[in-house]
């Protein structure tokens, strides 16, 4: 399972810094920006959204073995 958090941990660093980036340098004015980051914030969850599906299906399909190994 510590293998998941960590891969839910980068995606979370991820997820806070991309955002501020695109604030912190974008050119555009503030209707534009706030747009751009409302598509951005957007396909981000989708990705977290396929990560979380990735998981799941590892998971069921005996992913956790490994995990158990670790533990012995």
């Amino acid at each position: 399972m510590t293998y998941h958090q960590r891969r839910m941990l980068a995606f979370a660093c991820v997820y806070c810094v991309a955002p501020l980036i695109w604030l912190a340098c974008s050119p555009y004015g503030v209707e534009t920006t706030v747009a751009v980051l409302g598509g951005l914030m957007a396909i981000l969850l989708v990705g977290m959204l396929a990560m979380a599906a990735l998981t799941a299906r590892a998971y069921d399909q005996g992913g956790n073995a490994r995990a158990a190994r670790a533990r012995s």
